[in-house]
């Protein structure tokens, strides 16, 4: 059996207000969590590039230069 997203939001209208925000809340909180993560593997990845010597260092107005390039 195959659930669309409209099959999803139907069951979720039928269910009680309070529980519609714990739902809320829950879907939140995780994809706070996701977020989170994604932030840290971002910056592992940054962190290695830079230890590596294969990320460029500078400030605002060197990137401004870097682009024009």
């Amino acid at each position: 059996m195959h659930t669309t997203f409209s099959d999803i939001l139907d069951k979720v209208e039928k269910l009680p207000t309070t529980q519609q925000e714990t739902l809320i809340d829950i879907v939140r909180k995780r994809l706070i969590e996701d977020r989170r993560i994604e932030i840290g593997k971002n910056a592992g990845e940054t962190l290695k590039a830079f230890r590596t010597g294969k990320a460029n260092r500078g400030n605002v107005e060197d990137l401004k230069k870097a682009l024009k390039k």
